[in-house]
């Protein structure tokens, strides 16, 4: 289980690195102009939040990572954030 991340918010998931990337790519990467987004680890509690996202839309799913590298929930986050990007 993988994520995009980039300032601290999920961009993109999958289950591999490329899938991730692949959503990504279908996501957000013709109108994403931001700080490099990078693939992490995701944890399975940030992973069972962003498969209930069922929107198309970009994600923008408040994380952080930890110290071994993994993405995860942000403490103060609200499961199931989604922005409409146009």
């Amino acid at each position: 289980m993988y994520a995009i991340v980039a300032t601290d918010e999920v961009l993109a998931f999958g289950l591999t690195p490329r899938q991730a990337m692949e959503d990504f790519a279908r996501r957000a990467s013709c109108c994403y102009y931001g700080p490099t987004p990078e693939v992490y680890s995701c944890s399975p509690e940030l992973y069972r939040q962003l498969e209930a996202v069922t929107s198309d839309d970009i994600l923008l799913i408040p994380c952080r990572v930890d110290s071994d590298g993994v993405a995860v929930p942000a403490k103060d986050a609200t499961a199931g954030l989604s922005r409409n990007n146009g």
